[in-house]
């Protein structure tokens, strides 16, 4: 549900009037099991497949990732990984689709 306010609206201090997105970098947050983090640094290239984009590659680079672990999905230890996205190809070379943010 949008919350901005319509055409006509009146609005005060804290009325939110527009949402602006920018998605001239992108990045997203994964989740490395406890068993692969040591191996996991930032600078440390990766590959990224959206289930968005069949037969995508996204190129990335971690950013950050966790001091502290969380649980994962599948019940066990893992530690959240900021990356940054890059370049995007199919492939056969054809630019892949820009991600959507959420």
């Amino acid at each position: 549900m949008d919350d901005a306010a319509t055409v006509g609206t009146q609005v005060g201090p804290g009325t939110l009037i527009a949402t602006i997105v920018d998605v001239s970098s992108l990045g997203l947050i994964a989740q490395v099991d406890e068993t692969d983090i040591l191996l996991v640094s930032p600078g440390v290239p990766a590959s990224v497949e959206l289930d968005a984009a069949p037969g995508a590659t996204y190129r990335a680079t971690v950013m950050t990732t966790d001091v502290l672990p969380t649980t994962s999905t599948s019940g066990g230890v893992a530690y959240r990984v900021r990356l940054s996205l890059g370049d995007r190809r199919y492939s056969d070379g054809r630019p892949a689709p820009t991600p959507r943010p959420g």
